[in-house]
């Protein structure tokens, strides 16, 4: 499933016609090749900072763009890549600020449209109440739709409606556009969805993980919970092609079923590392994170390889590109959530954010990759304009 997002270009990625840099590159080091001339950061660390690694480039330290001497992880204009400008003025490990309050939480994030155009709608918790809000791809105006007292999570889209997970309870929300109201809100499920975790959607197919199976709700009609069988807690879920795919957490198996009937599942591949957290399909392929890192499956044969090694603490919400894979991190307890890339061709797995709080959600949309770290909404430029034909993922 392809979804763009038109950003104003003068705004946002300035050509590189008449600069000397490479947008092939997101951030000098960061675990990556870096910027023009900067060397590698590592597998796992952060480099391109002052005494972490991966720096280099001209002079040592620096970037050249438009023949000037930058810091891709830190400047404000030309933030991870050359021309990348940051509405906010604040560039924090070649990612855009979007939006940040220091006494709340961020945690889901997806793209909305309405006739006024296209927006990123978040959740967040905060001491004054919880809720989710919506701001434009820029970052410079942002709208809280509504506040409650529960404790909102995850978030997609419809084409009319808002599905939204609420850990407090156990609960899925469906919330029509315009409504902005919890006080009686369109239950998804006339009971609870204990432990539900991620939502994952393909249209107006919508569906999420619990802990004793998958619930949907297509064309929004609710199904029945699909049993996966005993010990079989999903570890995530995607949605690609009117098929839903599922890794079972502890048994380290990915399935799939038909949405024309969802009360049978066949096995795709067997033998992933466990427990599997996230999957993310994209064509013929499905790749699944663990905690020994990313692997690829081939759906056809049920193949199983591994793209890199990562030390994975717990994943969150995961997208593809037509190289890449990009995973959210939760980060152990009391540690640094992260952002990972991984390249689909080969090389060591990437760590292109990294900050002490959860890095729970991400969306990509046209060449930028949108995620919630802690308290802020980032947005972060993608490769190369090879990345613009993208398809999101479940968690």
């Amino acid at each position: 499933m392809n979804r763009r997002l038109w950003l104003p270009a003068a705004l946002l990625l300035a050509s590189c016609s008449a600069r000397n840099c490479d947008n092939d590159a997101l951030s000098a080091g960061f675990g990556g090749e870096g910027g023009a001339g900067s060397s590698s950061g590592g597998a796992t660390g952060v480099g391109g900072m002052p005494g972490a690694g991966g720096a280099g480039g001209a002079g040592g330290g620096c970037d050249l763009c438009d023949g000037n001497c930058v810091e891709l992880a830190l400047d404000e204009e030309n933030c991870g890549v050359c021309g990348h400008v940051c509405q906010s003025g604040i560039c924090r490990q070649g990612a855009c600020l979007m939006d940040e309050a220091p006494m709340r939480v961020v945690s889901g994030i997806d793209v909305d449209q309405d006739g006024a155009g296209r927006f990123l709608v978040y959740t967040f918790a905060a001491t004054s109440g919880t809720g989710y809000a919506r701001i434009d791809p820029l970052g410079v105006t942002s709208q809280t739709l509504l506040s409650t007292t529960t404790v909102l999570a995850d978030i997609r889209t419809t084409a009319d409606s808002y599905f939204i997970t609420d850990a407090s309870v156990d609960y899925v929300y469906r919330v029509p556009k315009g409504a902005h109201s919890m006080v009686d809100p369109s239950w998804i499920d006339d009971v609870a969805a204990p432990g539900v975790t991620y939502l994952a959607h393909e249209g107006s197919y919508v569906c999420w993980a619990e802990t004793d199976g998958i619930d949907c709700n297509l064309f929004g009609v609710p199904s029945d919970t699909i049993d996966l069988g005993p010990d079989s807690t999903p570890g995530g879920i995607d949605i690609e092609g009117q098929t839903l795919y599922a890794t079972l957490r502890n048994l380290g198996i990915l399935e799939r079923a038909s949405f024309l009937d969802l009360t049978s599942f066949t096995v795709v591949a067997t033998g992933l590392p466990t427990p599997t957290f996230g999957v993310t399909v994209r064509g013929a392929e499905a790749f699944v994170a663990t905690p020994a890192g990313l692997h690829r499956v081939t759906i056809a044969t049920g193949e199983v390889s591994s793209i890199a090694a990562a030390d994975i603490a717990g994943g969150g919400t995961m997208a593809s590109t037509v190289s890449a894979v990009y995973l959210a991190d939760l980060g152990p307890q009391g540690g640094d959530g992260r952002l990972w890339r991984f390249r689909l061709d080969g090389g060591d797995a990437e760590v292109l954010y990294q900050a002490p709080g959860q890095v729970r959600s991400l969306v990509i949309e046209d060449q930028y990759v949108f995620f919630t770290a802690d308290t802020a909404v980032y947005r972060r430029a993608l490769a190369a304009p090879s990345f613009s034909d993208v398809a999101p993922g479940g968690g």
